[in-house]
């Protein structure tokens, strides 16, 4: 038995740095793709789940898929440049 799955992904790049976000998730919860407690804004509290989730990878039971913004499976450095990018967004 085999499961095939599409996901469809759109790249954002702004400041020089590159997302792949999934467009139904961000249409669907906020703009701000850093707002992972989606309150329409990425600020402190979101930094405080980003800093949960760094440092993890998709097996560790801390990971956030959420705060894996290049979609590596890890959520490291190239994420938190990511994070950092949209920090401020209010949608």
């Amino acid at each position: 038995t085999s499961i095939t799955a599409v996901i469809e992904v759109e790249t954002i790049s702004s400041q020089g740095v590159t997302l792949w976000v999934s467009p139904a998730v961000r249409d669907g919860v906020s703009p701000c793709v850093g707002d992972l407690n989606n309150d329409g804004v990425t600020d402190l509290g979101d930094f405080g789940a980003f800093g949960l989730a760094f440092n993890t990878s998709i097996d560790d039971p801390d990971f956030n898929p959420d705060a894996d913004f290049d979609g590596d499976g890890d959520v490291d450095l190239g994420d938190f440049g990511a994070f950092g990018a949209d920090f401020g967004c209010t949608g």
